[in-house]
């Protein structure tokens, strides 16, 4: 009741409505329900985000060499990625890389990734426009949450009030791949990675009948 009285531009924005029939029916949704959706509507929103990371790139999908993506709330295959990349018109030959099982990293190590990939292509002499994007859709996974609380009281599911549904995009180029567009924002100086020790169980992600825990 407390959150049906918080104002519309208040809330979390979700690609779910609240009063959609799959998610108030008697029975919750399966996992398979939940993959179907990821792979309309995520793809559909990384799409979005992808073409505007585009635009303000000021280049054209063909130049596009590499792509790298990530996701924490989707497992099917072959990889939403795939289907981002079909409906944006990517060439067919552009490397293609997804992402798995990093969870709140996925941003980040789409960065690192993207970064690393320019920086190999320079030494191999050749040009590189990295596309990189992550979508992540936690709303559907509201049914799999309330029933882990309904049967542990204890547990404490904060990604019902934290997380909402979204998604980025953005261009990374080495310097050959600058000589066609020079439109840079950022410049990647350096990036390292690691993990830190006894924190595994703080990041488990578990797929469940009703969607992932």
């Amino acid at each position: 009741m407390a959150d049906s009285m918080i104002p519309p531009s208040q809330r979390r924005p979700n690609l779910i409505s609240r009063d959609d029939p799959l998610f108030n029916r008697s029975e919750p949704p399966t996992i398979s329900e939940l993959d179907s959706v990821f792979r309309t509507r995520a793809v559909d929103l990384a799409a979005r985000a992808c073409k505007k990371a585009i635009a303000e790139w000021k280049g054209s999908v063909s130049q596009i060499t590499h792509t790298v993506a990530a996701t924490g709330t989707n497992a099917g295959s072959p990889g939403y990625d795939l289907l981002v990349n079909e409906r944006l018109g990517i060439r067919p030959e552009a490397q293609r890389m997804l992402l798995s099982g990093i969870g709140c990293a996925g941003g980040l190590a789409t960065i690192r990734t993207a970064a690393t990939i320019a920086n190999d292509a320079t030494l191999r002499g050749r040009p590189a426009c990295v596309l990189g994007f992550t979508c992540d859709v936690t709303s559907t996974n509201i049914r799999c949450d309330l029933k882990m609380i309904s049967e542990n009281p204890e547990e404490i599911r904060p990604s019902m009030a934290l997380f909402s549904d979204a998604s980025a995009a953005f261009i990374i180029c080495n310097s050959l791949g600058l000589k066609v567009n020079k439109n840079a924002v950022y410049t990647v100086l350096d990036w390292e990675n690691s993990v830190i020790p006894g924190t595994q169980s703080d990041e488990n992600c578990l797929i469940d009948p009703l969607g992932k825990y």
